[in-house]
């Protein structure tokens, strides 16, 4: 979701599964500029929360990962394509399944593409 001025953040919904239960603010990732389409997918996956920037026209989109921690989210990776530019849309959807997740690039190319990644030892 985008505010006012140049804040960003998403409000989500979280189950228990996720740390807790209830609504809770994530800010926007750390590297995401204005207008960049912070939150324009979002994915919950064990216990991270996984957050789209499809809309960067600066550099490739990325997908933020945020783990609970105590009562903070935090950032513990961004994923992006590995042949991405930008305006490329690459975090426009996400789907996970625990071990894998699918990523978007509505803009790839000419057709758009989609992207694989693996957790393996906790780590995407």
């Amino acid at each position: 979701m985008r505010g006012p001025g140049t804040s960003f953040a998403v409000l989500a919904l979280l189950a228990a599964g996720a740390g807790a239960a209830g609504a809770q603010t994530i800010a926007g990732g750390s590297t995401a500029p204005a207008r960049a389409g912070f939150g324009g997918s979002i994915e919950i996956v064990g216990g991270d929360v996984l957050i789209g920037e499809p809309l960067n026209v600066i550099r490739t989109g990325l997908v933020y990962v945020y783990s609970k921690q105590g009562n903070d989210w935090v950032e513990r990776a961004q994923l992006r394509a590995s042949d991405g530019s930008g305006s490329d849309g690459f975090g426009a959807a996400i789907a996970a399944d625990g071990e894998s997740l699918l990523v978007g690039a509505m803009s790839s190319g000419t057709g758009g593409a989609a992207y694989v990644f693996r957790r393996e030892d906790n780590v995407w």
